[in-house]
């Protein structure tokens, strides 16, 4: 294919079971709350289902990186996939709500396993002056699967079971690692092995004293708070109380956000490689903030989507030129260092939510929105202060 032309072939399967995985992820989607409701879980009880996937990977993401560097990312990302293939089997067998909530958590440990792998390995075979490229793509393909899989899962749902979604899921997680298998038996025979045993791994302490390490975590952070967070909670409710419109709205100006950051992610990872990481990171974040605050300054519908639309496209310039820098200062490898990049996001993911919630509920949806806006200066500023136009300049 053309998009992978010059780039390893790991980085192609490993988009591929990136596509899958997160097809898999949606599928199931719709499911959950459906079996919650047979079981006559409460609202507590629902919510925990949800938090739990995001809580576990937050707490395992630093001991699975270190894991990887011990045991090695091959292994760990198939154990990962086989650890969500089992346990969205056994989510469709429960038969008491504690039981999903247990397997939930398992999932998140699986989903932390897969994706810290995949990263470092992907980071490692992606040569220097095509990571932020590779990186669009792989991220590019995941993304696409989180926009098809709950459309698919939807369709699922009208003639088959909520349970049978998770078995489902299951099926497509065994034939994600059948993939991952493949394509990583071809990064074990050859050049992927050289590089593992010619470059130690950085360490954590070496990492933090580097400017780009230090705004790659920062701009992760945002991204989690703002773009994987609060846009799927505080943002839809703002449309629903403060604009005046109606639910269906919700997924339409979601799609619109979703489909803008899907098309602008293959020329964010060319411009990445061809301008360096602080460009596009500085860009990335200063959208953000823009488009927060227009919001904030301009309530309307089209001003709303227009923010959507700009937070999907800052997503995709800092997302690819966060994770591009990355492996430049672990240089290929690190997994513990990956490891806390990642951890970045899924702590924003949980803490942006809450926070800019308790703020709207006590002050206003303008306040809540606004404090994001600060999370991205934050960023901001940090990317502002990078050297280099790579971390190994």
């Amino acid at each position: 294919m053309k998009f992978f032309e010059g780039l390893p072939i790991e980085v192609k399967g490993l988009s591929f079971v990136s596509l899958f995985v997160a097809v898999g992820f949606g599928v199931q989607a719709p499911a959950l709350p459906l079996i919650a409701n047979e079981l006559g879980a409460g609202n507590t009880a629902v919510g925990a289902m949800i938090s739990i996937f995001a809580l576990m990977r937050l707490f395992v993401s630093v001991p699975i990186g270190r894991l990887g560097n011990t045991f090695g990312e091959r292994k760990m990302m198939l154990l990962g996939i086989l650890l969500l293939a089992v346990t969205s089997i056994l989510a469709g067998l429960v038969q008491a709500a504690w039981e999903l909530i247990v397997f939930r958590g398992l999932s998140g440990i699986g989903s932390a396993m897969y994706t810290v792998a995949a990263m470092s390995v992907l980071l490692r075979v992606a040569p220097a002056d095509s990571r932020g490229r590779a990186v669009s793509l792989f991220m590019g393909a995941f993304n696409v699967g989180l926009v098809a899989g709950p459309a698919l899962g939807g369709l699922l749902s009208t003639f088959l079971a909520p349970r049978t979604l998770f078995f489902v899921y299951g099926g497509i997680m065994v034939i994600s690692g059948a993939i991952a298998w493949r394509v990583l038996l071809h990064s074990t025979d050859g050049a992927l092995a050289n590089k593992q045993t010619k470059t130690d791994p950085i360490g954590l302490h070496e990492a933090l004293r580097s400017s780009v390490f230090r705004a790659s975590v920062m701009t992760n952070f945002s991204l989690g708070w703002i773009s994987y967070g609060m846009r799927a909670s505080l943002m839809p409710l703002f449309l629903l109380n403060v604009l005046n419109e109606g639910p269906e709205w919700i997924g339409i100006s979601l799609a619109i956000g979703s489909l803008a950051q899907v098309v602008v992610l293959p020329a964010s990872g060319k411009f990445t490689d061809k301008e360096g990481r602080r460009v596009p990171m500085i860009i990335g974040n200063l959208m953000l903030v823009v488009s927060l605050i227009s919001l904030v300054v301009w309530p309307s519908l089209l001003s709303y989507i227009i923010c959507l639309v700009g937070l999907g496209v800052a997503t995709a310039f800092c997302s690819t030129s966060s994770s591009a820098a990355i492996g430049d200062v672990t240089r290929g490898r690190g997994g513990t260092v990956i490891a806390v990049y990642q951890m970045g996001a899924d702590l924003g993911m949980v803490v942006g939510p809450l926070i800019a919630g308790v703020i709207a509920d006590s002050h206003s949806f303008s306040a809540g929105i606004s404090t994001s806006a600060i999370i991205g200066l934050l960023a901001f500023i940090l990317a502002l202060q990078m050297s280099g136009r790579r971390a190994e300049e």
